[in-house]
Formats: C-alpha cells, sequence, structure tokens
C-alpha cells in the first residue's frame, strides 16, 4: 500500500515507454514525503476502447489509493508532483489528470509472504 494505477489511452504506447513512465512515477511518489518507497506499489492499464468527447485523442489517468489518513494538503501535494511528473514526460497526451483515493483502513485486507 499505496496503489498507483495507470490507465491510459493503448493508442500511446507507442509513444510512450510505460515501464519509464511507472519509474518516474513511483519516484515522484516517494519523493513527495507522503509515503514510504518500499511501500509504492505501480501498474498500468491500457484501454483500446474509449471515448473522450472534447475531441481529444489519448489520456492518462493516475488513481493513487492510499489508507485514509492523509490531509487534505498531503494530498494535494501527492497529486500535483504526479501530474507535473507527467506533464513534464507526455507534453503530446490531450488530457492528464489524477485522483487521491482514500482506502477504508478497517477493511483493507492483505497477504505478504
Amino acid at each position: 500500500m499505496p496503489h498507483l494505477i495507470v490507465e491510459y489511452s493503448a493508442g500511446l504506447d507507442a509513444q510512450l515507454a510505460i515501464e519509464r513512465v511507472l519509474d518516474a512515477l513511483g519516484e515522484a511518489a516517494a519523493e513527495s514525503g507522503v509515503m514510504q518507497r518500499r511501500d509504492i506499489k505501480l501498474r498500468a492499464i491500457p484501454y483500446s476502447h474509449f471515448r473522450l468527447l472534447d475531441g481529444g485523442d489519448a489520456f492518462v489517468h493516475v488513481t493513487a489509493r492510499l489508507l485514509s489518513g492523509r490531509s487534505d494538503a498531503q494530498k494535494l501535494q501527492l497529486s500535483s508532483r504526479l501530474r507535473e511528473c507527467l506533464a513534464s514526460m507526455l507534453t503530446h497526451v490531450h488530457s492528464i489528470s489524477v485522483e487521491i483515493v482514500d482506502m477504508h483502513a478497517p477493511s483493507y485486507l492483505k497477504r505478504l509472504l
């Protein structure tokens, strides 16, 4: 925990190295001070079927799922840092967005070996 989930238009696969994007986001998240590097988990999901009704042809959306307890200021700091990271790498992408989601700590379960 936390989880950074990158959703993006599959057409970007030819234009971006998603592994580099994940590495950069992980670094930005770790440097934010909001979470510990060792706790960060990242994954990416390409979408072949989507619509941007404003006429755009590409998007990247990051959902950061955090256990509850961070202040609004911490969440804003994290979302701003993640968005800036993406915007600096993906200058050609029409839509870049970041969403911070609080997870319900009492019901979150995990297993580590």
